[in-house]
């Protein structure tokens, strides 16, 4: 659902037709411009977070037992998050927009760079955790660019 959400290249009539096993080999236009985003692709802009991306797997390998929030917060320099200051990454991506730091982790996780494991607290709380796929590594080598 998440994929169906965030794809904002292929028409969603193909994608919906994909998914109920109604094979379609192309990526627009099926539709004659009535989806979003068989409309929108003729202004639809693809930015390089690599950078971003190297900054969160960063943060998430020097620091333990982190969310998606936290680690947003540190990359913004949040004041909540002022114990992490000593961090390399703490507020280097201050003027980044909140909703594109959340896209990215997103996508990190979609496509098994990072992987949500829930833990529960002593609280009794359940809380997810962040940890990294060996094929992040791939993104911290440069072997791997990441654009959205």
């Amino acid at each position: 659902m998440v994929g169906f959400i965030e794809n904002k290249q292929d028409c969603r009539h193909i994608l919906l037709c994909n998914y109920f096993c109604e094979k379609r080999t192309e990526k627009l236009g099926f539709c004659k411009d009535r989806c979003d985003n068989c409309i929108n692709m003729r202004d639809l802009k693809i930015n390089d977070y690599t950078d971003l991306t190297k900054a969160i797997l960063k943060v998430i390998m020097t620091k333990k037992d982190l969310n998606k929030t936290k680690v947003k917060k540190i990359l913004m320099g949040s004041k909540t998050e002022s114990s992490s200051s000593t961090l390399d990454n703490y507020g280097e991506f201050k003027k980044e927009k909140a909703v594109n730091i959340d896209r990215v982790l997103i996508h990190l996780v979609i496509n098994k760079f990072i992987k949500e494991v829930l833990i529960k607290t002593h609280n009794g709380f359940w809380m997810e955790k962040l940890e990294l796929y060996k094929k992040s590594k791939k993104i911290l080598d440069n072997k791997v660019k990441i654009k959205i």
